[in-house]
């Protein structure tokens, strides 16, 4: 259990970080790390450390869809690089679940849509799914409403201490596998639900699974999703703004036999086929007429 203590020299730097963020967005872009690890250094080795990078990366995610592409892109790269030193110091470890260290102690605990998108569309293997939402379900399968009353508030948005993820738990909700989700989106915020559904859009498209079958990628998306929110799709694709930073390329060995079955894999260059924003848009802009 995280103490108190702990937990407010964690708060206290995220406060210093948001109030920075407001009067000068540029610097604190470049500060994400500096903060981060000015709060390690005052929490002493044998106590719990992850509370630091959650607490520091979860206040870039509430300015995070406000700041220009520019500096969403500094902070992100900034996070990247802390995910994958801690990564490359646990390459074996695994949960029950199957998740990584990074997956199971970091990304599972990121709110913001969009951040974690993005993290997922630099390096796929951070996205740590969709299990927390899932449990829910599973676990209120007789009553999705009260679990809905349960964990919103009066705004539409999950009570913090009911859920690690946001956004994980809202994609999870909003999938047509669940009687729940209509339930969901009508009192969900719907501010909120509009960055969901461009995260889970994008985070596809920026890695471009089906690069020569968008089409068919759109298709496929609007079957996981309640009907509902079918617009926010086209609308997501219509405006992509996801990280320039290159996504990673799948190796085949990660890929193995499902390669054949995959649009856009490269058997040249051994990885997945990046497409760009500017893609996307010819290509609904192009359906928008018909």
């Amino acid at each position: 259990m995280i103490e108190v203590g702990e937990n407010s020299i964690a708060k206290r730097y995220a406060i210093e970080l948001e109030d920075l963020f407001k009067e000068n967005p540029d610097k604190a872009s470049r500060s994400i790390a500096k903060f981060r690890n000015s709060a390690a250094l005052e929490i002493s080795s044998g106590s719990v450390y992850e509370i630091v990078p959650r607490t520091i990366y979860n206040t870039v995610g509430k300015v995070y869809p406000n700041l220009s592409r520019e500096n969403k892109d500094i902070c992100l790269a900034q996070i990247i690089e802390f995910l994958d030193k801690t990564d490359s110091g646990l390459p074996n470890w695994r949960d029950e679940d199957g998740l990584s260290y990074v997956n199971k102690i970091y990304t599972q605990h990121i709110r913001e849509p969009l951040l974690l998108s993005d993290i997922t569309i630099v390096c796929g293997g951070y996205y740590p799914g969709t299990i927390e939402g899932t449990n829910l379900k599973d676990m209120h399968k007789m009553d999705s409403t009260s679990l809905i009353n349960s964990i919103l508030d009066k705004n539409g948005l999950f009570k913090q201490d009911c859920v690690n993820s946001d956004y994980l738990v809202a994609i999870a909700f909003l999938g047509a596998d669940w009687d729940g989700g209509r339930q969901y989106y009508l009192r969900a915020n719907k501010e909120f639900l509009d960055r969901v559904v461009k995260a889970h859009c994008w985070k596809d498209f920026g890695r471009a699974v089906y690069a020569r079958n968008i089409e068919a990628q759109i298709e496929c998306i609007k079957k996981e999703l309640i009907e509902e929110v079918h617009d926010k799709i086209d609308d997501a694709l219509i405006h992509p703004d996801w990280t320039r930073i290159p996504p990673r390329p799948i190796p085949i060995e990660s890929v193995g036999e499902k390669k054949k079955l995959i649009d856009g894999y490269d058997n040249d260059k051994g990885c997945m086929v990046v497409h760009s924003p500017k893609k996307v848009m010819k290509v609904k802009k192009s359906n928008s007429i018909n």
